[in-house]
């Protein structure tokens, strides 16, 4: 507790009546030598007492500091915090569980000055058992540049996610004696509700304060019992909870703090895929491919499509859920491959290109979901909002993520991911068929073709005057099969202008370009031999 909230309950004790700014102690609990009363709150009958009576003493026996959670100094981290509800069956997962309230257009304090910011640090110390409820610690702390404020200001309780309220989705944080904000007197009282979990048994009207006085770097510390509601006995689903409102949320809009909880034994899928039972060998690689098609209700990981099957042009929805203990790495980039004759192909073995997304990229930890969506098409698309991928056709395909976690399963857990140190060591993937359209091997616009005989020259548009040759030609047989979803996709512009243009007694097709094209043409450096649509050709460079 800081010295000068010491020396406050020091003086009240022994009934001093010359505090600073206080004529006496009524004064103190009538708002002060202006006899204004109490503060209301929104709520009827509910009052929000001055700052310098709300905070308490800790019990007798009070935790070393090392036992509360620490407020970040600087920006938001990703970090988490698990615990079990045992006699429930349920898992609690509180993410990011470090993270600041700054004053934008709405901050924490009331007086609208700017430069100031809150930090809260939360982590649960204890879980549930037939004795106990789980218990979770919070530590606030107040700060802002001298210049921007006075030695005290008045925080808007209501801004700030865990001293905001007390009910969240289905639980109930309700606070302990341990609570520097909370009376003796207001402490609720907690009983085994009839699922075999714990639940709230009486409450006060009012829990906290609204609004507190805190001076520059001042922490408060909150204790919480992790309850159901008092009239909540129904069984509980998987369900996320932002704990902050948009206005309380981080730069993207996301909420500051979720709690997300799941059924222990079941966290996995609760339904069953259409393509359930097909057996399909793994992704083309040395990782192992979690299939969603696959998975039970003992999973924790995997990617679930919104849709398994859609009519092309379509939207798709992909949401990546983590029902483990420890935070994911992902690389930030949605592989697509496309089943053919019982084999995997990969639409852009040539790179990410136009696959890669930007989420992911900053971890996510136990009990996240993030969303990827996807407009796709057979043809060149249009606009739509959201990111589109062109030229896939009617067939199966794999939507696939490579994922790494960090090992760790403590309330810090996301540290080593967000320096980089995570490695993908499987892929989650979900199947999705496509109807409609096939796609069509169109050449790039801008091309100049000429013919002599049986021979096509095609010229692209190439800057500068380094240039080379490549040359396309009927050949006896090949191994290699090339789709023409690769061929409109990555850097094959070799072969996209060159294969519309064998028709009848065409043998030959040569295409100008720039050094850089034909090397990555068909995945690798010619000459290269491949099959397409039924008929194999021959890659080269002309001397």
């Amino acid at each position: 507790m800081p010295t000068s909230r010491r020396a406050l309950l020091a003086a009240l004790a022994a009934g001093s009546s010359s505090l600073s700014g206080c004529a006496s102690l009524f004064d103190l609990f009538a708002g002060g030598p202006s006899g204004e009363g109490p503060r209301s709150n929104d709520g009827p009958g509910r009052t929000t007492r001055p700052a310098e009576t709300t905070v308490h003493p800790t019990p007798d026996d009070p935790p070393a500091d090392g036992e509360w959670p620490d407020p970040p100094t600087d920006e938001r981290h990703r970090t988490h915090s698990v615990t079990t509800l045992e006699p429930a069956g349920r898992t609690l997962s509180l993410f990011d569980t470090t993270f600041s309230v700054r004053e934008q257009s709405r901050g924490p304090f009331r007086d609208g000055d700017r430069g100031g910011r809150v930090a809260v640090a939360a982590a649960f110390v204890r879980s549930a058992t037939d004795e106990h409820p789980a218990l979770l610690r919070v530590t606030l702390r107040a700060d802002w540049r001298p210049a921007f404020g006075p030695d005290t200001r008045t925080l808007d309780l209501g801004r700030v996610p865990l001293f905001d309220g007390h009910e969240f989705g289905p639980y109930v944080l309700a606070p302990t004696a341990n609570h520097d904000l909370v009376d003796a007197d207001d402490v609720p009282e907690d009983e085994r509700g009839p699922n075999g979990g714990w639940r709230l048994k009486w409450a006060p009207d009012s829990w906290l304060p609204t609004r507190v006085d805190v001076a520059r770097r001042e922490r408060i510390h909150g204790e919480y019992r992790v309850l159901r509601g008092i009239l909540d006995t129904a069984p509980l689903e998987t369900f996320r909870t932002p704990l902050a409102s948009p206005n309380g949320g981080d730069w993207n809009g996301d909420p500051l703090l979720s709690l997300v909880s799941w059924e222990t034994g079941a966290p996995g899928p609760d339904g069953r895929s259409r393509f359930h039972g097909q057996s399909v060998d793994p992704l083309p690689g040395s990782m192992e491919t979690v299939w969603y098609h696959d998975l039970d209700p003992t999973a924790s990981l995997f990617l679930r499509p919104a849709t398994e099957r859609a009519d092309l042009p379509a939207r798709l929805r992909f949401s990546l859920v983590n029902h483990s203990l420890s935070t994911l790495r992902l690389p930030g980039t949605l592989a697509v491959h496309k089943r053919h004759a019982e084999a995997w192909y990969p639409i852009a073995p040539w790179g990410p290109s136009r696959w890669v997304t930007p989420a992911f990229v900053s971890g996510t930890p136990p009990g996240d979901v993030h969303q990827v969506e996807r407009a796709v098409f057979a043809d060149e698309g249009f606009a739509t909002g959201i990111p589109s991928t062109t030229y896939l056709g009617a067939g199966t395909y794999a939507f696939s993520l490579e994922i790494g976690d960090d090992g760790d399963e403590g309330a810090n857990a996301d540290d080593a991911v967000t320096k980089g140190e995570s490695v993908p060591n499987r892929r989650v993937a979900a199947l999705v068929e496509l109807t409609g359209e096939t796609v069509s091997v169109v050449p790039q616009t801008g091309v100049s073709t000429t013919r002599e005989g049986s021979t096509v020259t095609v010229r692209t548009q190439v800057a500068g005057t380094d240039t080379v040759t490549a040359v396309v030609e009927r050949a006896d047989d090949a191994d290699r099969v090339v789709l023409a979803e690769q061929v409109m996709h990555g850097e094959n512009d070799v072969l996209r202008n060159s294969l519309p243009f064998f028709e009848p007694g065409v043998e030959r097709v040569r295409v100008v370009t720039t050094p850089g094209v034909v090397a990555t043409a068909v995945g690798g450096k010619p000459p290269a031999r491949f099959r397409y649509r039924g008929s194999a050709f021959s890659l080269s460079v002309e001397q």
